[in-house]
């Protein structure tokens, strides 16, 4: 029995993390319509601020915790909302999930540049030393710091969204913005509102957790993960209640617990090491099937979308001047070492400009087509192509109008069904040697040219 009941206080204080966490992705997407996928990596930056105030600085914890918890915390989620989210009005829902996996990999690579992973960082839990017998099962004051403060935060936001004004208006921004514009509240201020708050709890979680890792220290991928174990507890509350998803939270925390404990032994050596990441993926499936479905929905009322902005000569010109001197001032300051990683950066930006014509102006989400188009790219500098790369001689000539033929044949529809299929099988077998340039073998994934042209083919179209 007592084992039992250990289990079930680390299972409840683990769950009450998770449900700090998951209570922050809802509270997000109940005032914003956001479905925020960076939340973790902002508890992960808050993590590592408070590590850096009170271990590097030895600055008090209380004021430590005022200026992560009051102060970065609401900045950083003002100026997301500014910067970002602002600028998705009316958006749909896959767009804006789009933007905050940007906004996670903008913090973890700015976590990696300024901590790196080098350094063994260790957080001392809060009240070390103290601690109580319940039941018979010793539990620190840290451990009821936890659990107390997610049941506080949990009643304390369920009022406050059910009894307060501007809680109410919190809410009314996703419904109808134009409505509570006609009240006399600005919209744009009560979604900024429902960011802080959202990025307020996220750091919380960080902060709690950090003590909790042990001898391992901080880690940017693990705590950055956090926010997928707090998915399943979010679901459970489906996406809008505060109480359930606090539940939800619970019950992962005490099947993870209860898993790690009894399984070993019952299960195959290989999986007890991963039993902490089945756990949580189980929890989640089992939830989805069980619970009501409740699907993203986009941001406020989905208007006329206006033709994307885009540049004009004059603005194309100066900007790619500022962008060469730019380069050619830092290639003679930089070192070698941050000059290759600059390099590195600069071709990333370029393959990160398909997605703006195909995501931005296409309106279509795609992860991996940038880099299918700089796999292909590769291939073509390979083969000795910049001299039509640089729009040099008869090469460049010859591609222009190798282009505009294509394109009136295509709209013609003259194209020969033998050229179509030679076409296809040559456009087959350059997309294996693209591939290649990653270590992806198409025959690894199981297919063949052959089987892949015979899907391709215009006559299983018919």
């Amino acid at each position: 029995m007592e084992t039992f009941l250990s289990f079930t206080v680390i299972g409840i204080v683990a769950g009450a993390i998770y449900a700090v966490t998951a209570m922050g992705l809802v509270v997000t997407y109940t005032t914003t319509g956001v479905f925020n996928f960076a939340q973790g990596a902002v508890g992960m930056v808050a993590a590592f601020s408070y590590w850096e105030l009170t271990q590097s600085y030895h600055w008090p914890v209380v004021l430590a915790l005022v200026v992560v918890l009051l102060v970065e915390a609401p900045l950083l989620g003002a100026l997301v909302e500014f910067i970002f989210m602002r600028r998705i009005y009316g958006a749909s829902a896959d767009r804006s999930l789009m933007v905050t996996l940007g906004v996670l990999l903008i913090m973890v690579g700015v976590a990696t540049a300024v901590w790196g992973q080098q350094t063994l960082r260790i957080v001392p839990p809060f009240f070390e030393g103290h601690e109580v017998t319940i039941f018979g099962v010793v539990v620190t004051y840290q451990q009821l710091l936890i659990v107390i403060v997610a049941v506080v935060i949990a009643l304390g936001l369920r009022l406050y969204f059910m009894n307060f004004r501007s809680g109410v208006a919190m809410r009314a921004v996703v419904d109808d913005p134009e409505l509570l514009a006609l009240a006399g509240v600005a919209p744009y201020r009560v979604s900024r509102r429902g960011w802080m708050l959202g990025f307020m709890l996220a750091g919380l979680a960080g902060v709690l957790l950090a003590p909790t890792v042990g001898s391992t220290g901080l880690n940017i991928d693990t705590l950055t993960l956090l926010v997928v174990n707090g998915y399943a507890a979010a679901v459970v509350g489906r996406l809008r209640s505060l109480p359930w998803t606090f539940v939800g939270g619970i019950a992962l925390g005490l099947a993870d617990a209860y898993a790690t404990g009894y399984l070993p032994g019952h299960i195959p050596a290989a999986l007890v090491e991963q039993i902490a990441t089945i756990i949580p993926a189980v929890f989640l499936f089992v939830a989805l099937l069980v619970v009501p479905s409740a699907r993203l929905r986009a941001i406020g009322r989905i208007p006329v979308h206006l033709p994307p902005k885009v540049a004009n000569a004059r603005q194309s010109l100066v900007g790619s001047g500022l962008l060469v001197v730019a380069v050619a001032v830092i290639s003679v300051v930089a070192a070698g070492s941050t000059l290759a990683t600059i390099s590195q950066g600069i071709a990333l930006g370029i393959v990160a400009l398909s997605l703006v014509l195909l995501t931005g102006y296409g309106g279509q989400v795609s992860l991996e087509v940038g880099f299918a188009a700089a796999g292909i790219a590769g291939e073509e500098l390979g083969a000795g192509a910049p001299a039509a790369v640089a729009g040099r001689g008869r090469n460049a000539r010859a591609i222009r109008a190798r282009g505009s033929r294509e394109r009136r044949n295509r709209r013609r529809r003259r194209q020969p069904l033998d050229f179509v299929e030679n076409r296809q099988g040559k456009c087959l077998e350059f997309l294996g040697k693209s591939l290649e340039k990653f270590g992806i073998s198409l025959e690894k994934l199981g297919f063949s040219l052959e089987r892949l042209g015979k899907i391709w083919s215009p006559s299983t179209r018919q």
